[in-house]
């Protein structure tokens, strides 16, 4: 039975009173969870106290990108593209929104070498990755600045997506089965896959295409802390929308001057080795965690939202689960990378952009 159809059959059991599971939270991570039980056919539940993707989904850059410094979440992005790239096929409702623009990753030249290790890591986990230069960044995208682009990853499978499409989609499967914009200067093609996403850590920040004629870039190397997910200001701040614009001009020249067309911000919930805790039993039988993706949850939620159901249904914790214990804080094993990425000032780079 083709997997959209599989889907609806489980929307029964989703709207049914005798659950089997009950899913908290209406992100990503937990939408998928819902549709991967529902594909299962597991009486489940779904409860947010808000709208779907209300939250940190909602606002998320949405980079659909594999680069990571180790392999266990290079795997989970990887195991979660063919979902974006084949949404009709593999959920069968709505629209992620994904768009195939290619990523580019940038480098300070201090990491120059750590780059093509990490690549070369990545290649190892079936990603379809390469490194390319300066050069090459001009040929794909004409309209940048490619100045000391010396080494650079290119993903040109990846892209970016629409968040709250995104766990929408998941959440009507499962049913019937931070940032800122700035418009695009006339220089650069319009489209959702008008330019590459750059995840550029030479510049300090991250820019994606958005819609028709939109860019989303966020980053900058700012941030602030909150004592709440529940009170915190959601507005974008002003010094960090002139930090970012200036960083993206940097890189798209014609972009200077850029019209700022709206701006938010959401939290990023952080772990201390920017990895996600998948744990079960969590102060009582039965009771899994999936949290703490540090920025990272949304390109690895489709394939993570299996892991769950999986784990659920079964009892039995998936192989590729296994690294991100709750337990690896407690003996002091966190996952690190062998290649990290070092600030100018020397800083190991822990989380990343989205």
């Amino acid at each position: 039975m083709p997997n959209g159809a599989t889907a609806r059959e489980g929307a029964r059991s989703v709207a049914g009173n005798n659950s089997e599971v009950i899913i908290v939270g209406g992100g990503v991570v937990g939408t998928s969870t819902a549709f991967h039980l529902a594909e299962r056919g597991v009486k489940t539940v779904l409860f947010d106290r808000g709208e779907i993707a209300g939250a940190s989904s909602g606002k998320s850059g949405a980079l659909v990108r594999m680069h990571y410094t180790d392999p266990n979440q290079g795997r989970l992005a990887n195991e979660s593209l063919p979902y974006f790239a084949n949404w009709s096929e593999r959920v069968g409702v709505g629209d992620c929104g994904f768009a195939r623009s290619g990523v580019i990753i940038t480098a300070t030249p201090r990491n120059f070498d750590a780059l093509p290790a990490n690549v070369r890591m990545l290649q190892s986990v079936g990603v379809n990755t390469c490194i390319i230069n300066g050069d090459d960044v001009k040929r794909l995208q004409p309209w940048v600045n490619s100045e000391g682009l010396d080494v650079c990853g290119f993903e040109p499978d990846s892209g970016c997506a629409m968040p709250k499409a995104t766990a929408e989609s998941f959440a009507e499967a499962a049913r019937r089965t931070g940032a800122f914009l700035l418009e695009r200067s006339a220089g650069i093609p319009k489209g959702p896959a008008g330019h590459a996403v750059f995840l550029d850590r030479a510049v300090g920040c991250y820019f994606q295409p958005y819609g028709e004629t939109e860019m989303l870039a966020g980053g900058g190397g700012r941030s602030r802390q909150t004592e709440s997910p529940d009170d915190y200001d959601e507005n974008a701040d002003a010094q960090l929308i002139a930090d970012v614009s200036e960083l993206v001009a940097r890189r798209f020249p014609s972009m200077a001057g850029a019209k700022v067309t709206r701006g938010w911000s959401g939290i990023t919930d952080v772990t201390p080795d920017g990895a996600p805790i998948l744990e079960e039993n969590v102060g009582a039988e039965g009771l899994f965690l999936a949290a703490g993706f540090s920025g990272a949850g949304f390109k690895t939620s489709p394939y993570v939202g299996h892991l769950m159901a999986e784990w659920a249904a079964t009892r039995e914790r998936p192989e590729h689960a296994a690294p991100f214990n709750l337990k690896r804080f407690e003996t002091g094993t966190p996952i690190k990378a062998e290649h990290p990425y070092l600030s100018d000032a020397g800083d190991i780079y822990v989380v990343t952009p989205h």
